[in-house]
């Protein structure tokens, strides 16, 4: 409860800008949250009802259903926006959607959060005083028209620049046009999380930036560094495509993974060849016979006799699938060379451009910021505009962006949150969130997919696309350019069909057709190259990478991302230094020590976690965590790219794995934040296994583990320590009859498999506790697996669910078993799949 004296500050003058109990309600309606706020407040009630004018089209507590499009990356999903009492509950993946298919990742599911965001901008913003404050529309826009007609008067029109979120659609061409309208250069399209060096080698090698991956077709995928299955690419699609491949136990493609650190992608291979940071190409070049296995082993640190057994199977296996990422320094090179392997026969039967992804065209890559950077130091910049991006953030602080944007006379941001970029501007325009407004893109070829308001806006926001309508409009010169009211009657104009074939699409969320935008790629300025990593100093190597759902950052302020445990970690709310066990254990660290990372750049002070899945050389830290300013969520963990120097490789991109680093023990302590408690189930009989013919005659099928105890205490083993054995263990076993022999196999010893150390195993490391051979519980002549698949004695379970089946418990277990199928392929809880809605989908006929 708060205090009379508390409430008095917060209804000072300068009290901080929250939301009031009235717009709480507003927003979110009434009942637990509202009886909350009655709890801790003496103001008087009244009015309990959701809105006192009913939104169009709402029947109070009856869903609307909008199908609209995700922005939350560059790949353009379809989603389900589902309405109730005029505000959106919930999102799904549109069923129909060719791109996603009903499925929706992490992030598309929290773009919730980022609509009702608390640290959301409530409106227009100026700096007065060097301190932005609030202003009204009308004074914003007067502000913004000023400055333009400055600019414009003086000379400085060919100086100005306006920094885009990278999407598709409308937007960009109706964007360059109004730039252009008032004689400014085109805008950059900026992604900070893409792989610029992998996008310039499929250009060159296949004329697309991103094509289709047939894993069906596959027999062999080899991945070298692309977590294709995370965060690389058209992840959605292709989490997709590699279950459903999977999912064909028979036919399924094996999956080769090399890198340094073993990623979501690399923990669903069925081998990880853990190769030293920045020896890729050997073992490029050793696929493509141009190296020995001998010469690749020296270069790697991988033993030859996996290189060659690798090679050999490579040579073997066709049809093939080789991709490569990992953001080295040598990228594009590592890049293009694995395209070259795929010209054995691989494009057009697993490799298909034709079918690619139209979200990754025309980026502007971080080389051109990090120009960029260097013209606003030197004042070559009149005024600066910035929407949906946060390069003085996600950008390596070696380049120095956030000091030369504050050397520009005049910046205006866009952004519908605070952020580091925002937190400079002088003018601050925000604008609507992606479910409050009109839009569209073109994902793939042939295929337009809508974006429309699923809700009013929340807050006094608009649409940067009116707004710059708006300014226009005021602007003698420019104002015949724009004599439609606003961007969704500007859209309705260039829809194939126009107003009746658009209204007919929006219940689909998609329309067939093109917007005919261009595809050509963008020059990259000279690039900062930086020299082989072996050339810089440090104990360690050290591997930057995107974090799962965080990405560059973009995602900080949306409490579920930072909940949400790593997939691969299991951490939360945390920036954590992973670290093979075996050098923690040689550096006497323990989980939570805090260690010290520097290199040439800078240093980082954060807890220890050790995971054996990276090298033994090697040091892994996600980026995405440790804001400044982008609201209250977004200050958890530390940002890597303070300690990456700046680097880049001959796309221009970011060169996150280019330097070593002197890790050193710090002192201190930190609690780690996982929800992993125990890798082992102790007995407990949590992951059990039945085969259906043990159910459908009402046998246990299953084995205690206690048939063990009389043969360890004849061996000599220990005896049933008091306490340890735990009652009723005889109903908790996890032995499947009729499945294959479970000997100790090296590497499955236990839940926590030695082989997650690739080579690096020790294969004593597991002979300890339950483990020890000598345990009562005999737990070291049992094989675990960590997925598991239905079978039956006559023959195996169909795959889609739709056989025949003569007993009804199998007809009750097929879509259970077909998950379980699906996830032996596949094991991530970052997608979610929607199966089609009964309820009408609506549309957004009036919203403005």
């Amino acid at each position: 409860m708060s205090t009379d004296q508390d409430r008095a500050a917060s209804s000072g003058p300068n009290a901080p800008n929250g939301v009031k109990r009235r717009e709480f309600l507003k927003v979110l309606g009434v009942g637990t949250a509202a009886t909350t706020m009655l709890g801790c407040t003496q103001e008087k009630v009244e009015k309990l009802i959701p809105y006192l004018i009913s939104p169009d089209q709402t029947v109070p507590g009856v869903s609307n259903y909008y199908a609209t499009t995700c922005r939350e990356c560059s790949a353009g999903c379809g989603v389900i926006a589902e309405t109730r009492d005029g505000r959106t509950i919930k999102l799904e993946g549109n069923p129909e959607h060719p791109v996603n298919r009903g499925a929706l990742c992490a992030r598309g599911q929290a773009a919730l959060q980022g609509l009702y965001n608390p640290d959301r901008y409530r409106g227009p913003m100026a700096r007065k005083n060097g301190q932005l404050q609030p202003v009204n529309w009308d004074e914003a826009l007067q502000i913004f028209a000023q400055k333009l007609g400055e600019t414009r008067s003086r000379g400085g029109a060919g100086s100005a620049v306006f920094i885009n979120q990278h999407e598709s659609g409308s937007f960009p061409g109706f964007l360059d046009a109004w730039l252009a309208a008032f004689g400014m250069p085109p805008h950059l399209s900026y992604d900070a999380g893409a792989d610029h060096a992998v996008i310039a080698a499929n250009r060159q090698t296949y004329g697309v930036a991103w094509p289709r991956l047939d894993f069906r077709a596959a027999r062999l995928v080899v991945s070298i560094g692309a977590d294709f299955l995370d965060s690389w690419g058209a992840m959605v699609p292709q989490q997709l495509d590699f279950a459903e491949a999977r999912a064909d136990h028979e036919n399924a493609p094996r999956l080769i993974y090399v890198g340094p650190r073993r990623s979501l992608t690399g923990l669903n291979a069925d081998q990880w060849i853990d190769c030293k940071p920045g020896s890729e190409m050997a073992i490029v070049q050793l696929l493509g016979g141009q190296a020995s296995a001998q010469a690749a082993a020296q270069a790697t640190g991988v033993s030859e006799t996996v290189l060659d057994a690798f090679a050999r199977e490579f040579a073997s296996s066709t049809p093939s699938i080789v991709i490569a990422g990992g953001g080295g320094a040598d990228g594009l090179e590592v890049a293009l060379a694995a395209n070259a392997l795929n010209s054995r026969g691989n494009v057009g039967t697993t490799i298909k451009p034709n079918e690619g992804y139209l979200g990754f065209d025309r980026m502007a890559s971080p080389a051109e910021l990090r120009a960029l950077a260097t013209r606003m130091i030197t004042g070559g910049v009149s005024l600066l505009m910035v929407r949906g991006a946060n390069p003085a953030f996600t950008l390596p602080k070696a380049v120095g962006f956030a000091e030369a944007m504050a050397r520009v006379p005049f910046k205006v941001s866009f952004s519908s949150y605070p952020d580091e970029s925002s937190e400079l501007a002088d003018l601050i325009l925000p604008d609507h969130h992606s479910l409050e407004q009109w839009g569209d893109a073109e994902p793939v070829r042939g295929t337009i997919s809508l974006q429309q308001p699923a809700m009013d806006p929340v807050f006094d926001t608009r649409a940067t696309s009116d707004v710059l309508i708006a300014v226009a409009k005021k602007d003698p010169a420019n104002a015949a350019r724009y004599p439609t009211a606003d961007y969704r009657s500007w859209l309705i104009g260039r829809f194939p069909g126009g107003a009746a074939a658009l209204a007919a699409a929006l219940p689909h969320g998609f329309a067939s057709g093109s917007l005919a935008e261009p595809t050509t790629p963008r020059p990259v300025p000279p690039v900062h190259a930086t020299a082989p990593i072996e050339q810089s100093s440090g104990n360690m190597y050290l591997v930057v990478y995107p974090h799962p759902f965080i990405g560059d950052g973009r995602g900080a302020n949306k409490p579920w991302l930072q909940e949400i445990p790593d997939p691969v970690t299991k951490i939360c709310w945390q920036t954590v230094a992973e670290m093979n066990p075996g050098t923690a254990e040689r550096m006497g660290l323990a989980n939570g020590d805090l260690v010290t990372v520097r290199t040439a750049a800078g240093s980082l002070t954060l807890p220890v976690l050790r995971y054996p899945g990276i090298q033994r050389d090697t040091v892994a830290i996600a980026t995405g965590r440790g804001h400044t300013h982008a609201g209250r969520y977004a200050k958890a963990g530390l940002n890597p790219l303070e300690i990456l120097p700046d680097g880049e490789d001959r796309a221009g991109g970011v060169a996150f794995v280019s330097t070593k680093a002197n890790v050193t023990k710090a002192g201190g302590y930190a609690h780690i934040v996982t929800t992993e408690g125990s890798a082992r189930q102790h007995g407990r009989g949590i992951g059990q296994a039945i085969a259906i013919a043990d159910l459908r005659a009402g046998r246990p099928g299953y084995d205690s583990g206690n048939a063990n105890a009389a043969e360890i205490a004849q061996a000599g083993g220990t005896e049933t320590p008091a306490g340890e054995r735990p009652e009723g263990a005889a109903q908790h076993g996890e032995e499947m009859p009729g499945d294959a022999s479970h000997a100790f196999l090296p590497g499955m010893r236990s839940p926590v498999a030695n082989d997650a150390q690739g080579e690096q195993g020790n294969p004593l490391s597991n002979d300890k506790g339950m483990y020890d051979p000598k345990h009562w519980s005999g737990m070291a002549k049992r094989r675990w697996a960590m997925t598991a698949t239905p079978r039956t004695t006559s023959r195996p379970l169909a795959r889609t669910g739709k056989s025949a089946r003569s007993c009804p418990i199998e007809q009750a277990l097929a879509p259970i078993c077909c998950e379980v199928a699906r996830w032996r392929g596949f094991v991530s809880s970052a997608t979610t799949r929607a199966g089609k809605t009964a309820a009408p989908i609506s549309t957004r006929a009036s919203c403005r």
